[in-house]
């Protein structure tokens, strides 16, 4: 056994020796052992033999002692022998070690730089770096003009300038088509900066570039191609987003269960005209803050919601800010104002407005109505309210000119059971969070709606408005006799609601139910459902099947029909606004001409009149 553990080791220690074994000459044998690097090395290894071998150094001493020059000139020797002579072989050495001749050694000093050279791979021994050799080089070839010259010249078409029934891959193959047998012809590709989509063509020369611009291709008829430069795209750009901004409106205030498309109906029929996208937005839920349950964050879901609509004209944009401020959604309103915040009808409509306090939680826009009347409000909101909330705030929105700028009277109103107060946007204050007083906090608070727990603190009561509706129950005579019915109903209509029996787990036998296996009254097995599959269906069945398929295959080539003159009519409406857009602009150029020409005529009669009257002055004879 222990002659077995032996070999295995024995072996495992072979193996590791093989793989860090490395191979080295006698040169580099001797760089090792005699460069300056390594001195201390050396030294340190010659201590440790010459105090190894004490007791055998008297034996030997005498032909051991070598002179210095002797043992210098065998070491200087050795890189010029081209037999590559090893130390080994000197018979001058005999086994026994050098002591005090090691450090009289002449050993030639080379260069830290060189050292470092010969460590990275080189093989010399007298620490000259090899030779380098040099690569001819050749001159003026590219020069600083060639590499800063432009290679290429851009100019771009706006996606608006083709119609919109095209695709971008049939764009794309459209001009690739045109310039493709051009020699100063690059590629063309489409890009997109924001909501800006346009597509840009490259081409060799500024002259074709400017011959580009100044003349499009015949195919490309009516079609304007801009240098690409960054005041072209910020233009364009601007002037695409100030088109789309005159036609985005903001409704606000919509409740979040409230379905969008219902009021985008009701916006369509009120407005005439199309609506080409809208949004719908959500504020995320709100944080109450210092609030946990069982270490969870406590967050408030939103009331509201806003819908953000643009319409393929102006025009209906326009016609809806001149209508009212709002709209009516169920028992509430949603706020009308344009997309843009810095609009002037946006200012109008949010700097001046009422805040009014100490409202029941659950009041709505129609039980405000007479006051916002009162106020001359346009329209009005609420805030949002947690479950700790004992009232809940509104804003009335006026019109700058129905207010005084400087009006700062805090008032109050009796509303129901409880006293509102009303406060101008110029003087809001901080009030109480049990009625909305402003005189006082919370913890002074005057309300006499409260009740008291066992510690004598009072418990402040919610506001509610008592609505005096009435509930409609059901006749308990009716509930009475007819109870069967309205518990088969209610359970499950129109499914059997029979439960299987209970059956042991017995093996080799099949568990029955009274769902799979009933008995008919006439004392007859009755048979599955699934046994319907198994039976063929009565002819008269089949002829109303295929009646049905066939009426189902005229139908849908109706709706392919009406698919088709629903295309065909959208691209001749595309192509009639187009034609109209190009007339209202060659009017409007008709208009400026025909204007600069009557100044031009009402100038020529002015001076043809002053000839006149000169000629009239110089043939009248003087007296």
């Amino acid at each position: 056994m222990s002659r077995n553990t032996r070999s295995k080791f024995s072996q495992k220690i072979l193996k590791n020796i093989e793989k860090t074994y490395h191979s080295t000459t006698d040169k580099e044998d001797i760089y090792r052992t005699f460069a300056p690097n390594v001195n201390n090395n050396r030294n340190r290894k010659m201590s440790n033999i010459s105090t190894t071998n004490n007791n055998n150094s008297h034996k030997t001493a005498e032909p051991a002692l070598t002179s210095p020059s002797q043992t210098s000139s065998s070491v200087e020797q050795v890189p010029g022998n081209n037999s590559l002579i090893t130390r080994d072989s000197t018979p001058h050495l005999p086994n026994a070690p050098i002591v005090e001749t090691v450090d009289e050694m002449e050993i030639e000093v080379t260069n830290n730089n060189e050292t470092q050279q010969l460590s990275e791979g080189s093989t010399s021994i007298n620490g000259n770096p090899p030779l380098i050799e040099e690569i001819p080089m050749i001159d003026n070839i590219f020069s600083a003009s060639n590499i800063q010259a432009q290679t290429s010249f851009e100019g771009f078409i706006p996606r608006d300038s083709f119609p919109p029934k095209l695709t971008d891959k049939e764009i794309l193959q459209t001009l690739n088509t045109i310039f493709i047998g051009d020699k100063d012809f690059i590629k063309v590709r489409s890009l997109k900066k924001m909501t800006f989509k346009f597509y840009m063509i490259s081409v060799s020369t500024k002259e074709k570039l400017s011959h580009l611009i100044k003349t499009s291709p015949p195919s490309l008829n009516k079609v304007k191609i801009y240098e690409y430069t960054q005041q072209n795209i910020d233009t364009l750009i601007e002037r695409k987003l100030q088109l789309q901004d005159n036609t985005i409106i903001k409704i606000l205030d919509i409740p979040v269960n409230y379905d969008v498309t219902l009021l985008i109906k009701q916006i369509t029929d009120a407005t005439g005209k199309r609506i080409t996208t809208y949004k719908e937005t959500k504020k995320p839920p709100q944080r109450i803050q210092n609030r946990n349950k069982n270490d969870k964050p406590i967050f408030i879901k939103p009331i509201y919601k806003q819908l953000i609509i643009s319409f393929e004209d102006k025009a209906a944009a326009d016609y809806l800010l001149a209508q009212d401020w709002c709209l009516a959604i169920e028992d509430s309103v949603a706020r009308i104002l344009p997309g843009n915040p810095k609009h002037p009808i946006y200012t109008q409509r949010t700097s001046a407005f009422y805040k009014i306090t100490g409202l029941p939680l659950n009041t709505n826009a129609k039980d405000l109505s007479p006051l916002v009347e009162h106020l001359k409000g346009r329209t009005c909101t609420f805030t949002q309210t947690s479950r700790s909330s004992f009232f809940k705030n509104a804003f009335i929105y006026v019109d700058l000119n129905d207010v005084k700028k400087d009006y700062t009277t805090i008032t109050g109103t009796k509303f129901g059971q409880h006293t509102i107060f009303i406060f101008p946007h110029t003087n809001t204050k901080k009030t109480c969070n049990v009625c909305g007083n402003h005189t006082h906090e919370y913890k002074n608070c005057t309300s006499t709606d409260f009740t008291l727990d066992k510690n004598e603190r009072k418990i402040f009561r919610r506001r509610f408005i008592t609505r005096n509706k009435e509930r409609i129950l059901i006749n308990k005579t009716t509930r009475q006799n007819y109870n069967h019915v309205i518990r088969l109903s209610k359970d499950n209509p129109g499914n059997s609601n029979v439960q299987s029996r209970p059956q042991p787990n017995t093996r080799g036998k099949q568990r029955q139910t009274y769902n799979n296996t009933t008995n008919h009254p006439d004392k007859t097995h009755q048979k599955s459902s699934s046994s319907w599959s198994n039976q063929q269906l009565p002819q008269e069945i089949l002829d109303k099947i295929a009646l049905m398929e066939q009426q189902i295959t005229t139908l849908t080539n109706h709706v392919n029909v009406l698919q088709d003159s629903h295309q065909t009519f959208t691209e001749q409406y595309s192509s009639h606004h187009q034609q109209l857009t190009t007339i209202d602009t060659n009017i409007a150029l008709l208009t400026h001409r025909q204007d600069s020409l009557e100044n031009q005529h009402k100038t020529l009669m002015t001076q043809m009149q002053t000839l006149i009257n000169t000629l009239q002055a110089s043939q009248t004879p003087s007296p």
